[in-house]
């Protein structure tokens, strides 16, 4: 699971998982406007400090197995579609690693190797095994070279904000095609309410289950 900016609380629920059919464990995490204390919950315990009111929690939309192999699927899909744009000579990129100078507000990128990277090398880099459900090796592939669209570099961002960009056009095509997949989504996470009732027990209600 994620953990969103700030704080919130957390209440633990099972789920069917819509793939495989199988019961998976997950943490709901869901805010109230005062949860400093980061409090968990088994699902159907007291929280005595909350008013019964109806809150919006997000938790994992798949079971781990499942998660994992739309992560897969995803990340083979990503790294088809830049080997298949550097062939094509629509990208091109570079091993780099770049700093912000807060001083000169400047960004200052430096090549790790004077060739561009080959289809070939990309796709050696594919090969290896997508583990995470979260993190995937082509965004972290992505994010260790320079990338240029034609004559606008688009990683590190450019300045440049206007005319189309393919890691835009890319990112609209791999959510289209993992979300008609996918019946919760291809973000990997879900929307779902969590109940304080009057009896002050936190209930997450599986029912609402939706997409993000």
């Amino acid at each position: 699971m994620r953990s969103d900016v700030g704080v919130y609380r957390t209440v633990t629920a099972t789920f069917t998982c819509p793939v495989c059919g199988a019961s998976y464990s997950s943490d709901v995490q869901f805010k109230t406007g005062d949860d400093y204390g980061m409090e968990t919950y088994a699902d159907g315990e007291t929280a005595a400090d909350l008013a019964p009111a109806k809150h919006s929690g997000i938790t994992d939309a798949y079971c781990r197995a499942c998660l994992v192999n739309l992560a897969s699927e995803k990340n083979a899909l990503e790294f088809r579609r830049i080997a298949t744009a550097v062939a094509q000579g629509r990208l091109r990129l570079w091993p780099a690693w770049w700093q912000y100078d807060h001083s000169t507000a400047s960004l200052h990128v430096t090549r790790t190797s004077a060739d561009p990277t080959t289809p070939d090398e990309i796709r050696q880099a594919a090969e290896i095994p997508q583990t995470e459900a979260y993190n995937l090796n082509v965004w972290r592939f992505f994010g260790e070279h320079e990338v240029w669209d034609g004559e606008l570099r688009i990683m590190p961002w450019s300045d440049v904000t206007s005319g189309p960009r393919w890691n835009e056009e890319h990112r609209s095509f791999v959510d289209a095609y993992a979300s008609s997949r996918w019946s919760r989504g291809s973000g990997g996470f879900m929307d779902v309410d969590v109940i304080v009732g009057d009896d002050r027990r936190v209930r997450v209600d599986v029912d609402s289950a939706r997409p993000v």
